[in-house]
């Protein structure tokens, strides 16, 4: 059953409606473990999604492996992955391995 239809959105209100709320409801966010979430990003961007291969992973690769120049990008290992993440700059980070509290 899908209750989306009950839910009202803050971009459904008025401005004063929403800083209301904003100040004075209790806000929580539910949210993966932390690892879980970026195997679960590396296993499907990596392992299933040529766009990604091509767009990060051989930037990656080119970074982190020696002789690495000529890779389709569609071979980053779990720990070339890590290691790119440690050295981005979290503003230009995917979002889909970006911190939740960013």
């Amino acid at each position: 059953m899908d209750h989306k239809s009950d839910l009202v959105f803050l971009g459904d209100m008025k401005p004063e409606e929403i800083s209301y709320r904003l100040k004075h409801y209790y806000k929580f966010i539910f949210v993966r473990n932390p690892m879980e979430r970026l195997l679960s990003a590396y296993r499907n961007k990596f392992g299933e999604i040529k766009e990604y291969q091509q767009k990060y992973g051989v930037e990656i690769v080119r970074r982190y492996r020696k002789n690495g120049g000529n890779s389709a990008g569609d071979d980053v290992s779990f720990s070339e992955f890590l290691q790119y993440l440690l050295d981005e700059d979290v503003e230009r980070m995917n979002e889909h391995w970006m911190p939740i509290y960013n």
